[in-house]
């Protein structure tokens, strides 16, 4: 699938000249092959537990297929910045800004390498956050493990094509990228709470279309005792391997839902309400974790946008201008999304808003039996 236009020498200019004005300095130029333009871009998903988070990029690389364990480096150099670039991420809700931009081999990459400055005093530090409810506005170290060795391992696809421009966003999920440990107390920058995604251009606004890849969880069928139509297991009504009363599950003569005891739609512990029931957690879906989401705009079929999905909880965030995206999902060892048969369904992003897709939900492939010999 082709995603991205095809290279003009003014671009490169272009392209350079805003990389020098920014203060970094473009890739090593080393080169085995045919090449093409990476453009690199930076930006933030809305927080509300933080008035700032601010990290300090010395240098961004490229870490191609099969080299995922190679030493920093000898990876291929995006961008680097002498003094580190300071960013405060909180600041590009929605906007993309332009790091750099470098000419790469053509090929598939698999992760991007983000080497951080050492926070070397506490009282300055280089990455630091900030709490939304702080009025002293006191910066609070930022741990990175590896963030100023070998860098952060921000792992997701992009693939880079002879003679064509792939820009790639740096997207940070605070939510999901500033964590607090639980014994040491201290205040930990995770690497899986950035998303890489690939795209036809750097936007300097956008909206959003969010989700999570998930396939259905399959019970192992067992042998059933049945009467009257009802399944029994020890003599009580069982549907689903639970207790069923007035076609309520139940358990020690309360109601339960997702396996927890509920009262009138609420989640109920000791006598108090927990949670309502709607935000309870599907027991019957698991995300896929290995999986790429495509955008592609009304009436075409050529993707605009494309992003591998979080490898711990299958989201997935695609950057997009404004219009109307259908999306298609492409993960090994499941039927294509959507089905090809079925009309395609159409969101309608907006400039400054998430638009949530939900859950998309995978059939695994079915299994083609071995002929049998004669």
């Amino acid at each position: 699938m082709k995603l991205f236009k095809y290279l003009s020498l003014s671009i490169m200019a272009a392209g350079l000249v805003a990389l020098v004005a920014c203060g970094g300095s473009s890739g090593d130029g080393s080169s085995t092959g045919e090449q093409g333009i990476v453009q690199l871009a930076l930006t933030d998903a809305i927080d509300h537990n933080f008035s700032a988070v601010v990290i300090s990029i010395k240098e961004v690389r490229a870490v191609p297929a099969g080299e995922e364990d190679a030493a920093e480096g000898g990876l291929p150099l995006i961008v680097s910045f002498d003094p580190p670039k300071v960013v405060n991420v909180l600041e590009l809700a929605y906007q993309q800004e332009f790091l750099g931009e470098a000419a790469l081999n053509a090929g598939e990459y698999n992760q991007l390498r983000l080497v951080l400055s050492s926070n070397t005093d506490p009282n300055t530090p280089a990455n630091y956050l900030v709490m939304a409810d702080d009025d002293a506005k006191v910066k609070i170290p930022l741990k990175t493990p590896s963030g100023q060795e070998s860098g952060l391992k921000v792992i997701g696809k992009f693939e880079v094509n002879a003679g064509e421009i792939t820009a790639v966003v740096l997207d940070f999920d605070p939510n999901r990228a500033v964590v607090k440990a639980g014994q040491s107390g201290l205040w930990l920058f995770k690497p899986t709470g950035i998303r890489v995604v690939q795209m036809d251009e750097v936007l300097p606004y956008y909206g959003a279309i969010t989700g999570t890849v998930v396939q259905a969880v399959i019970a192992e069928e067992e042998d059933e005792l049945v009467e009257n139509g009802e399944v029994l297991e020890n003599g009580e009504v069982v549907e689903n391997g639970e207790v069923v009363e007035n076609g309520e599950v139940v358990e020690n003569g309360e109601v339960l839902e997702n396996g927890e005891v509920v009262e009138n739609g609420e989640v109920v512990e000791n006598g108090e309400v927990v949670e309502n029931s709607d935000e309870l957690v599907d027991p019957t879906t698991v995300p896929v974790t290995e999986a790429v989401v495509y955008a592609l705009p009304e009436n075409s079929e050529v993707a605009i946008a494309a992003g591998a999905v979080n490898s711990d909880d299958g989201t997935f965030r695609l950057l997009l201008p404004e219009g109307n995206y259908s999306l298609k999902v492409v993960a090994a060892g499941f039927e294509p999304y959507p089905d090809p048969e079925a009309a395609p369904f159409f969101y309608a992003v907006e400039i400054g808003a998430d638009i949530e897709a939900g859950d998309l939900m995978l059939v695994p492939l079915a299994e083609v039996p071995e002929p049998e010999e004669e």
